[in-house]
């Protein structure tokens, strides 16, 4: 597309996706209402929450989303969705705020009405399941930031693999996680002087009293890399990918 970015043409194309995808919303809402109603019950009967365990799956459904709830992409409906006539910029921001900014907020929203409604029944034996539902227990901005992260990489997986992007996304991130945890070791091993009798290594890892100002640079990169590249590099590719499987 010769335009970047047109108002008009972004807007028909998000009612369009939104009219293909709203039976996923609803299916969403009615396994997590499902879901809340059984751990309500669980509760009554067993004195035991649930929800940490609903809070878990519904991150994780946010996480993998893009491999699980999009339609797979064969030769008769990629052609049919790549050759619209929306830009690059278009379709990849209707399909990042789908999973940023859409998926979130209804998981959060709903919650969130749960926890008020869970709040106001008169119950005094549902405390303990009233303070489970603190949405702000599970959400907030590290885990965001961690949620975004893993999805990126989603994305990336759910475009680059035409045929099981799920478990070769998860291969893909395992194999990367396992190059990452390698790399850092190096890093700090070259960092600090460790003599073969002592586990100066392990006390680095595990010591939470170390001060910031007491990271070197070197020390820093992973967390700099995790924050640059997982999302936003992982976004730019996932660009990237669209672009290419453009016509």
């Amino acid at each position: 597309m010769n335009t970047i970015f047109s108002f008009q043409r972004f807007e028909n194309y998000i009612k369009r996706n939104l009219i293909f995808t709203k039976g996923q919303y609803l299916y969403l809402l009615a396994i997590v209402l499902g879901a809340y109603l059984f751990s309500l019950l669980f509760y009554l009967l067993t004195n035991w929450s649930l929800v940490p365990v609903l809070m878990t799956g519904t991150i994780i459904t946010i996480i993998i989303g893009p491999c699980i709830l999009e339609p797979k992409i064969t030769k008769y409906n990629g052609v049919m969705e790549y050759t619209l006539p929306v830009s690059t910029t278009e379709r990849f921001l209707a399909f990042w705020l789908k999973y940023i900014l859409i998926l979130p907020l209804l998981t959060y929203g709903i919650y969130y009405l749960l926890s008020v409604i869970t709040n106001v029944l008169p119950f005094d034996s549902l405390a303990k399941f009233q303070a489970s539902m603190n949405m702000f227990n599970y959400f907030n901005l590290k885990g965001l930031l961690a949620i975004w992260g893993f999805q990126s990489m989603y994305m990336v997986g759910y475009l680059t693999f035409q045929r099981h992007p799920f478990l070769k996304t998860v291969l893909s991130i395992f194999i990367l996680n396992t190059v990452i945890m390698i790399i850092i070791m190096l890093l700090t091993y070259t960092t600090f002087s460790i003599s073969q009798n002592n586990y100066a290594l392990m006390d680095i890892l595990m010591n939470k009293e170390m001060g910031e100002n007491q990271l070197s640079l070197i020390q820093r990169l992973p967390l700099f890399f995790v924050v640059f590249v997982f999302p936003v590099g992982f976004w730019i590719v996932t660009f990237l990918r669209i672009r290419e499987k453009e016509i």
